[in-house]
């Protein structure tokens, strides 16, 4: 009976010496991803890719959850303006570099996280079928609706 140690290096040998047992191209970065790793990271570019077109060029004027009027303008050069009237005051925060930083995918729809980190600005954005909903980003959302409407005449002016 041969010993183990003398069975790893028997096949360890077989293996240097037989051509076909080595890979083509070894890896020298690590462990290859697996085709579904980068399957799933290719469909969340593309969900990204697929909200910012949906978002951009879009006026959402409505309510949040939380009370406050909405009035938001999504540019596709980045620029943004910010509308938000709670209590009688109204805030507005103007920036040029808003982004989708995430989406998720729902059943109709998705659910985005929009941003601008010059100005510290994060908003989440959802559409489900044809209606439009937005929430503040921090905590459990709230969930408001809005209504989008075109905003390409605004994003010239700006």
């Amino acid at each position: 009976m041969a010993r183990p140690l003398a069975r790893c290096a028997a096949v360890a040998l077989v293996a240097a010496l037989v051509p076909w047992a080595q890979p083509a191209f070894p890896r020298e970065n690590g462990p290859v991803a697996s085709s579904a790793a980068i399957g799933a990271q290719a469909s969340g570019k593309r969900l990204k890719r697929k909200a910012t077109e949906r978002i951009r060029n879009g006026r959402y004027v409505g309510t949040r959850g939380d009370g406050a009027h909405v009035d938001h303008i999504f540019c596709p050069g980045g620029k943004f303006v910010s509308r938000t009237t709670s209590g009688g005051t109204t805030g507005v925060t103007e920036g040029s570099d808003w982004k989708v930083a995430e989406a998720k995918r729902l059943k109709h729809g998705f659910v985005a996280t929009i941003r601008d980190n010059k100005k510290g600005y994060e908003i989440l954005l959802r559409k489900r079928d044809d209606k439009w909903s937005i929430a503040v980003s921090f905590g459990t959302p709230d969930w408001g609706t809005v209504e989008r409407s075109g905003a390409k005449s605004a994003c010239e002016e700006l």
